[in-house]
């Protein structure tokens, strides 16, 4: 995803699930916007965490919410996981292997009994969970 591209802003719609009908159309604009929803907040948290993305301003419009995205032009690819297969941390090496393009470039996302966090903290925090997606 580079900056200033045009750009569907509904990058990461398959994270939150919003058809690409309810994005606002942004074209060529390096600020897309989508829907709220607690599981995209956390993948951007976890993006921006990372510096694959700049901020993100999240919009109370006393609706659903939306949520503005500063692209940085670092994010290559990103994508979900479905279905959401479960992750021992014996299994993490292979599904790295198979996900990411190389090592120590990009980040497995995972839903664990600790919350949502990408591979690396699984590790740390010796858990595992199910699947989400990955990013680089």
């Amino acid at each position: 995803m580079k900056h200033g591209k045009t750009l569907c802003p509904c990058f990461l719609q398959e994270w939150w699930s919003a058809k690409p009908s309810q994005c606002v159309p942004l074209a060529s604009s390096p600020n897309p916007s989508c829907w709220r929803g607690f599981l995209c907040e956390r993948v951007l948290s976890l993006l921006a965490h990372a510096g694959y993305i700049g901020e993100f301003e999240i919009i109370d419009d006393h609706r659903a919410g939306k949520i503005v995205v500063n692209l940085t032009g670092r994010l290559n690819k990103c994508g979900v996981i479905s279905p959401r297969f479960d992750l021992q941390l014996k299994d993490l090496e292979k599904w790295q292997n198979n996900l990411l393009p190389s090592r120590q470039f990009g980040y497995i996302v995972l839903t664990t009994s600790a919350g949502i966090m990408d591979h690396e903290e699984a590790r740390r925090k010796h858990t595992g969970g199910k699947i989400l997606g990955f990013f680089f």
